[in-house]
């Protein structure tokens, strides 16, 4: 499933250089809560994070774009109000840290797909 993940988000970034231009592995991995989001028509390396850990905590955010839409939203919501925290104004420094509590894995990391991956996939 991870694999597929990233997979999927790596065709993404060859699809979209110039996205993957300016948002890396260490980009996302490395990304601090900020108050302040990227605009809407701009991929956020915080909100990847964001989503990454909300879908590996079981409540999918829906497609990992870098954006905090609709969906997104009510997955950030819905965790918060699972969590007991306050879930007014999305995402929040308490929402941060209890998404980073889920796991201390890597939200990305780089993997090369293997000829077993491809003959896996094709059947």
């Amino acid at each position: 499933m991870i694999r597929l993940f990233l997979a999927t988000i790596l065709w993404g970034w060859l699809l979209f250089p110039a996205a993957a231009a300016s948002l890396d592995a260490a980009a996302i991995n490395g990304a601090e809560y900020a108050a302040k989001r990227a605009a809407d028509d701009r991929i956020d390396a915080a909100v990847v994070k964001i989503q990454v850990w909300l879908d590996r905590a079981r409540f999918s955010p829906g497609e990992i774009d870098g954006k905090l839409g609709e969906n997104a939203q009510k997955a950030l919501k819905t965790f918060a109000e699972a969590k007991g925290l306050a879930s007014d104004k999305l995402p929040n420094p308490e929402i941060w840290k209890a998404l980073a509590a889920t796991g201390e894995d890597a939200v990305i990391v780089e993997y090369k797909i293997s000829d077993k991956d491809v003959h896996a996939a094709a059947r």
